[in-house]
């Protein structure tokens, strides 16, 4: 059995479509006073070109190498693991060791 409620069927659809259309043309007012999307005399950020600082290339002119001899040095298999190694870096580090080198 269908209760009677003493108003037509269709009412109750015609509110809630009012009352949708409403809130969407309530939304739309408040979205374009919002600025929504800004202009483009008011956009401003950090998008676009980058001043970025430009300096001329170095050449083989600019790089100069006093001491070749230190180059070849740190290049010997032998000097490196020597550099290495954790009972040399504690001898270098020992004030004792380093009077003895140096007299």
């Amino acid at each position: 059995m269908a209760v009677d409620t003493g108003k037509p069927a269709g009412n109750t659809l015609k509110r809630v479509l009012l009352t949708g259309i409403g809130i969407i043309t309530l939304g739309i007012v408040i979205w374009s006073i919002s600025g929504y999307p800004p202009k483009d005399t008011d956009v401003q950020g950090t998008i676009g070109t980058a001043e970025k600082y430009r300096a001329t290339q170095i050449t083989d002119s600019d790089v100069k190498l006093d001491n070749s001899a230190i180059h070849s040095l740190l290049q010997n298999d032998a000097v490196v693991a020597l550099l290495k190694n954790d009972h040399f870096r504690k001898a270098v580090n020992d004030v004792n060791f380093r009077d003895a080198i140096t007299s």
